[in-house]
């Protein structure tokens, strides 16, 4: 999926410094999937200045965690029903992504329209994305921004900046911020309804290489909000029991490998 900076390899874990994508724009909120059925075209130009462009069509579909919709709007979920399938039909999309003179140093946009099928009816779909990168053997610096809007459905932005250095050959070190806000057409949720609708997240990470196909990392986040930290079909109960907590503390360890 040309769109942004890591949707053509998401599971490609030495090509990013933590186990998992930044999930303030690559988690099951509904901004874009791994693929697209259709067509596409790409190519490159330039000198001192270089430009890379992509052009696709046809359609495509994405899983979307859809628990917190679900409540605010009084829809009842039951057991692994708290994921959907969405599927944008008639998609034009492209991304367009320019390499400065400063080797490693690169910023693109991206965007994507369709329709999808909500109630019966054909709805809009827009969704647009702005990148910066600089990338170099000792220093990787990303930021990604992401928006959202299906007609008269929902609306969600999502950010991130992340930074690894290389402390020495062998060990790594990460951080990352990010940020999510979701909205529904006709909903305006407060109190702690309005966590649902929301995911902050910061996160440190250290990694050891091995070799250049082998990694083990460690990372650490804490995130406030609910917008991914929820329970599923018991959701409804939590909330009237006052019981969702908005902190979080996430600890995951793990190997990822190339070859």
């Amino acid at each position: 999926m040309p769109f942004g900076i890591y949707s053509e390899f998401p599971d490609v874990g030495t090509l990013r410094p933590f186990l998992v994508l930044p999930q303030a724009t690559y988690g099951q909120i509904g901004f874009l999937g791994q693929s697209y059925q259709g067509v596409g075209l790409t190519g490159s130009f330039g000198g001192h200045w270089k430009a890379q462009w992509d052009l696709y069509g046809g359609g495509t579909e994405l899983k979307e965690d859809i628990a917190p919709e679900a409540f605010l709007l009084g829809i009842p979920l039951g057991p692994g029903e708290d994921v959907e399938t969405e599927v944008t039909r008639d998609v034009l999309g492209g991304r367009f992504v320019v390499e400065t003179p400063l080797a490693g140093l690169s910023a693109g946009v991206s965007g994507l329209t369709g329709s999808v099928k909500l109630e019966g009816t054909a709805r809009r779909r827009n969704v647009y994305g702005l990148q910066v990168e600089y990338a170099t053997e000792a220093l990787t610096l990303r930021g990604e921004h992401m928006h959202e809007k299906v007609e008269r459905d929902r609306e969600a932005t999502g950010s991130y900046i992340e930074a690894s250095c290389r402390l020495t050959a062998r060990w790594q070190l990460a951080a990352e911020v990010g940020r999510l806000r979701t909205g529904f057409h006709g909903v305006h949720p407060v109190g702690q309804a309005a966590d649902l609708t929301k995911h902050d997240e910061v996160a440190v990470g250290l990694s050891y290489w091995v070799d250049p196909n082998l990694v083990l990392k460690i990372n650490y986040a804490r995130v406030k909000g609910n917008a991914y930290a929820h329970p599923d079909a018991d959701l409804p109960a939590v909330m009237a029991a006052g019981a969702l907590r908005q902190r979080t503390n996430v600890l995951l360890a793990g190997a990822q490998f190339t070859f």
